[in-house]
């Protein structure tokens, strides 16, 4: 939705999957994780929007953002600069993770706020059929253009299922620090849910 369908999801799995088998055989670290994560999808998006407004190609934008990481990735390993991890402090490492999660917060808001736009909640909807087409039911627009009608409980299963998994996890965290269970199985039961949301 955000980069206008340019990258999808079958687009990242696969990418994903055939950078893990090269990290995979090359690196010799093969339970690393290789896959997208929080900063590379904002700055997925991020990009497409700088791209947008300089009306600039953004899928040959980015591959020659890759070709440069990958120039800047050869020469960091050629000469050992990864021992300028060390003078990152916490602190550090803090801020950037409470950014990330106020972007994921603000868009998913946008995001709700869009489904609730496009299918609002009325109180009849009418099925459409080919008898009976109905004259007074009025058309939105869905995102890439297409023309839908309002569905039925579409915007109230959206906004259960964004509170319900914030629910989920602010109680599997409480539960995870509370003492019912044991230290090292209540953290492995939290980073378990972890795994779960993420995914």
């Amino acid at each position: 939705d955000q980069m206008d369908n340019l990258i999808g999801v079958g687009e990242t799995l696969l990418i994903s999957c055939v950078n893990g088998l090269l990290f995979a055989l090359f690196a010799c670290q093969p339970l690393l994780n290789v896959g997208a994560t929080g900063p590379l999808i904002i700055f997925h998006m991020s990009l497409y929007h700088f791209a947008k407004t300089y009306e600039l190609d953004f899928l040959s934008l980015r591959v020659w953002i890759g070709v440069w990481m990958t120039v800047f990735g050869l020469l960091v390993a050629a000469f050992e600069a990864v021992a300028i991890v060390k003078k990152f402090t916490r602190f550090t490492e803090e801020i950037f993770s409470t950014l990330v999660c106020l972007i994921f917060i603000y868009e998913s808001f946008v995001k709700l706020i869009a489904i609730f736009q496009t299918h609002p909640l009325i109180s009849e909807y009418v099925i459409m059929t080919e008898e009976n087409a109905p004259t007074n039911t009025t058309t939105t627009t869905a995102p890439y253009g297409l023309e839908t009608l309002p569905q039925p409980n579409t915007a109230l299963l959206s906004m259960i299922l964004m509170f319900g998994t914030f629910i989920i996890a602010f109680k599997l965290k409480h539960f995870r620090n509370s003492k019912f269970l044991g230290r090292s199985v209540g953290r492995a039961l939290g980073d378990f849910g972890k795994k779960i949301f993420v995914i």
